[in-house]
């Protein structure tokens, strides 16, 4: 007899509980697109240079050159794949 009552219980505090869900279809909808609004509006106030484009530019061409000198002096695994200890 108690194990109705405890499963009584627990169904009563499942329906009660509601995760995330009260709100309608339709609110859901107009809370996202005022955040998305929000964000839009702090995009429309980022601008960028010239000048901060061209530094942007040259710090990745020299990041870009400096990878590739350093993949050029790594050691090659050619020999080690040829003569196997």
């Amino acid at each position: 007899m108690w194990y109705i009552l405890v499963a009584l219980a627990i169904i009563y505090l499942l329906y009660t509980y509601h995760e995330g869900l009260d709100s309608s279809p339709y609110e859901m909808v107009q809370e996202q697109q005022g955040t998305i609004q929000k964000i839009n509006e702090q995009l429309q106030k980022i601008t960028f240079s010239e000048t901060l484009i061209d530094s942007i530019q040259d710090d990745n061409d020299t990041l870009t050159n400096q990878m590739n000198k350093l993949q050029e002096n790594l050691p090659s695994d050619e020999p080690k794949k040829q003569y196997p200890k």
